[in-house]
């Protein structure tokens, strides 16, 4: 989980002077944390512009008809809109829904158009429920489906726009209802409405909310909504569990935010203001969400445009966490900027649970520097890890039998790094077990929970590790047994280092894999080589035709390896490094065992 304060000291180590870039700063903070990712991205992205009348247009609270709507979507359709316009100038990713309008669009239809309908328009909501249950439902999915597909097609910001003449009044109920506002603040003039007819609009959405009785559950919600506002909550939380980065537009995507993060909690994790806008009730919905807008210009138009005027901004933000190099690697004093020291200490931290003297004295630039030079350490942490398990199998085993004695020393090692690997071999097997697609693949691994496939491979995994450390133990000499596990330990986090040099981060990957791994080249890789070397050379003196024998199998699973990750999620994640470190572990193992 990246946190402000970790993004904040990434910023305050870059090549300038802390805090000279203002808002812009904080907006990469925003940007980082809603993505997850101290190197996130905002391409490619999409906007999908969901369509749909509203019943309660007959109550003159617009002095537009519904067949605005339909002109603006075909507008939409000819690429001659202001969203288009502005889409296309931002490199941004168009699709339109049809999710209830009175008249659809002329035809034909282009391939970027889905014409699927919930119904022709809402009920009149100051007469009664504006939908049912069952239809709320069916928006939702609809919302959910856009969003699969628009991750599928490999955007990683996605903006939810609007076209529906009256879905103001309908965002002014949610608004209403789900932040506690009064009707006169929720109530503006929309699109044009004069003051009588935001009088009459205030006391239908005065009214709407007082047939709910307090009530905010998603029938009452039903009752006021719009088709496209509940189909663009289904797309913002379906964005949110997918990962993707959601750029708010103005009042009534908000609205439709409103009702994501009342249905699935922590939906506004993923999101981001684009804009504050010129309805009164919207700054109190951006409150509500905890939200900070980036531009403040009294926009109001809908369709996505706030949204995407912000967009320049928000790639400003991210160039600036991503392309800018650090003060620390500038300058004529550079090497006293950085500890020396640092690095392996911060691998010690990652990779175990065992608290390391001094760590309190390094700065957040510091740690934000470090990370990537701490992997090239991995592999001697892991020669420290091997030598904890190889003496206290060693010292019980003179006290037990060797299985007990292996067991014990499996559990205390387990314990000393946080069963970090165990858990990713259950991760990565519960995913590319039980995952057909990319983003089940990326779901699965992001569940807490243990399955079926991640209980399987787990028990064989440990079985297999626990077998073979056992036969090391009881036919080696005390000094082999020694020497043998403690190889095995670094030759797994050795091959980590080396498939980060392999494969490039997941799109939406997260953890080590997504903000480290991007940064891990050669240099790393030849620190990695030496850092390996107090590990595997005891070993290599004593038996060299295992640690050879191993590297081939590993070379050629990390060939193979690498093919699978590209195939079926399109890069590596943490959990695929973790299940790479316990497969090394055993290649050089069964090596050993089977050179008895």
């Amino acid at each position: 989980m990246i946190t402000r304060d970790e993004v904040q000291a990434k910023l305050d180590a870059l090549a300038k002077p802390m805090g000279s870039l203002g808002h812009l700063e904080a907006l990469a903070v925003n940007l980082a944390v809603a993505s997850q990712s101290l190197t996130p991205l905002t391409r490619p992205r999409r906007l999908v512009l969901f369509a749909a009348d509203h019943g309660v247009v007959a109550q003159s609270v617009t002095p537009w008809p519904s067949a605005v709507t339909t002109a603006m979507v075909e507008t939409i359709l000819n690429d001659k809109a202001t969203s288009t316009a502005l889409a296309k100038a931002h490199g941004v990713d168009v699709r339109v829904v049809n999710a209830g309008m009175v008249q659809p669009p002329s035809g034909p239809w282009p391939a970027h158009f889905n014409a699927q309908a919930i119904a022709v328009g809402t009920a009149d909501l100051s007469q009664g429920p504006a939908m049912t249950v069952e239809q709320f439902d069916s928006a939702w999915a609809l919302g959910e489906a856009e969003a699969q597909r628009a991750v599928d097609a490999g955007h990683l910001l996605l903006i939810a726009g609007e076209m529906g003449i009256g879905n103001t009044t309908a965002a002014a109920c949610l608004t209403h209802a789900l932040t506690g506002i009064d009707a006169d603040t929720a109530t503006g003039s929309g699109a044009g409405a004069d003051a009588a007819m935001r009088t009459i609009k205030r006391d239908i959405v005065a009214a709407a909310i007082a047939r709910l009785g307090g009530r905010t559950d998603k029938a009452a919600l039903a009752e006021i909504a719009g088709f496209e506002i509940v189909a663009m909550a289904g797309f913002y939380a379906m964005a949110a569990r997918q990962e993707a980065v959601i750029l708010l537009d103005g009042y009534v995507t908000t609205a439709a935010a409103l009702i994501a993060e009342q249905l699935c909690p922590g939906t506004r994790c993923a999101m981001l203001a684009g804009h504050l806008s010129a309805e009164p009730g919207h700054r109190a919905a951006l409150k509500h969400l905890g939200l900070t807008p980036v531009l403040e210009w009294q926009m109001r138009l809908g369709e996505g445009s706030g949204a995407l005027v912000a967009l320049p901004l928000l790639d400003s933000a991210a160039a600036l966490l991503c392309d800018v190099t650090r003060l620390a690697d500038i300058g004529p004093d550079k090497d006293s900027r950085y500890p020396v020291w640092a690095a392996p200490v911060l691998a010690i931290q990652f990779l175990t649970r065992i608290p390391v003297p001094g760590t309190a004295s390094l700065t957040p630039q510091q740690v934000a520097a470090g990370l990537v030079q701490a992997v090239g350490w991995f592999p001697l942490v892991g020669a420290g890890i091997g030598a904890i398990t190889a003496s206290v199998a060693l010292a019980a085993d003179s006290i037990w039998p060797a299985l007990v004695a292996v067991l014990i020393a499996l559990a205390i090692e387990a314990w000393a790094t946080g069963a970090f690997h165990e858990d990713a071999v259950a991760d990565f097997c519960d995913a590319f077990g039980g995952g057909l697609t990319a983003d089940d693949v990326r779901r699965i691994m992001k569940d807490s929970r243990i399955g079926s496939y991640g209980s399987l491979g787990l028990i064989l995994a440990v079985a297999l590790r626990a077998a073979l450390t056992l036969m090391v133990v009881e036919s080696m000499t005390a000094l082999s047994a020694f020497l043998t596990i403690i190889a095995a330990a670094t030759f797994g986090r050795l091959l980590v280092v080396v498939l980060m040099t392999m494969v490039a981060p997941a799109p939406q990957g997260t953890g080590l894999a997504k903000d480290v791994a991007s940064g891990v080249g050669l240099p790393v890789l030849v620190v990695a080589l030496v850092t390996a070397l107090p590990g595997l050379l005891g070993f290599a003196i004593v038996t060299p035709v295992p640690l050879l024998a191993a590297s081939l199998v590993a070379a050629a699973f990390l060939l193979w390896f690498r093919a699978l990750l590209l195939r079926r999620i399109g890069g590596s994640t943490g959990d695929c490094l973790g299940f790479v470190a316990y497969a090394g572990q055993l290649f050089l193992l069964l090596a050993a065992t089977a050179a008895l």
